[in-house]
Parts: C-alpha cells; structure tokens; sequence
C-alpha cells in the first residue's frame, strides 16, 4: 500500500470509541481487527506540514505540532 510522504509509517489508528475494547482483544484476529477500522474517517481529518523538531524523541511542547508556514 502506499501512503502520502506526509504521513508517518507508525501513525497511531484512529478508531470510533466503541470498537477500542475490541481493538485490544487478544482473542481477535488481524482480519477481525482490520474490520474495526472506520472505512470513511479521512473524510474529517486534515494533514499540514510541521517542522523536524518532532523527530527528536525528547522535543516537547505544543509548538510541535504548529504548521509550517507554506
């Protein structure tokens, strides 16, 4: 699959608030797992650019996720 070079390989799931208990189940498997996934939820969110400073794994503060001006 291919994604945007503005999304992170590791960037967390966004899931609806009800599946999270299922989400974690160990009983469930990746199938059953991927079915969790809301299909349509990149409809209400946006990308922007922010700076490098959120590579650093000590970088802290709300400035991190500011966006770069164009």
């Amino acid at each position: 699959m291919k994604t945007s070079p503005f999304v992170h390989d590791r960037m967390p799931v966004i899931l609806n608030p009800d599946t999270w208990e299922a989400w974690i189940d160990p009983d469930n498997n990746a199938q059953e797992a991927l079915q969790l996934i809301p299909k349509n939820r990149g409809a209400d969110l946006v990308a922007y650019r922010v700076g490098t400073a959120v590579y650093k794994n000590t970088a802290q503060g709300s400035e991190l996720i500011e966006p770069l001006a164009e």
